[in-house]
């Protein structure tokens, strides 16, 4: 009787671990934001990036729970690059976790992921002699597509850690959105 219990339980909990959250979960995604001089102008030269690398971790159906792994902020002067970077950065939701509801979880699109849960925190300087970076940074899916392909409104604000010494900002700004690829 025993060894029928333990096989039987054996079998369920395969079966909720199959069925659950851990199966079939979505490869990593790297999402990118790039903050152009000009917001309104495609042309313009993109003088800021945030780039969000994602993990998922939990499943409900469709609405996937991503990680955010690393989150690299690049400054471009014109001249030099500055970067930024913070693992595992804190998200101000209940779990950690940025949620997104996919059409398709096996295969998400860029779209899905412009709302984003508030991202705060101070990143770290890359550069020795550079000050860590402290950012507030949120987006929503733009009301209009325009200017560019994939267009988010971004609320931000970045700066030199410590002081208040702005490194760049903005309202409902126009942001470009792209997915560097599946990882």
């Amino acid at each position: 009787m025993r060894a029928h219990f333990v096989l039987a339980w054996s079998v369920t909990v395969l079966l909720v671990h199959v069925g659950g959250a851990w199966a079939d979960l979505p490869q990593d995604q790297t999402v990118q934001f790039a903050f152009h001089v000009s917001p309104a102008n495609p042309n313009s030269v993109v003088d800021f990036y945030v780039i969000a690398t994602l993990h998922a971790v939990d499943s409900d159906v469709e609405d996937i729970g991503w990680r955010v792994t690393l989150l690299e902020f690049v400054y471009r002067d014109g001249v030099d690059n500055f970067t930024w970077t913070q693992e595992y950065p804190t998200l101000d939701t209940g779990d950690g976790l940025w949620w997104v509801s996919h059409g398709d979880a096996q295969n998400p699109e860029l779209d899905e992921f412009l709302t984003t849960p508030l991202l705060t925190g101070t990143a770290t300087a890359d550069s020795p002699g550079y000050a860590d970076l402290d950012y507030e940074l949120i987006s929503v899916p733009a009301v209009s597509s325009t200017p560019y392909e994939t267009t988010a409104s971004v609320t931000y604000a970045m700066a030199a850690a410590g002081t208040n010494e702005p490194v760049k900002g903005g309202t409902d700004e126009p942001v470009e959105a792209t997915k560097i690829q599946a990882n």
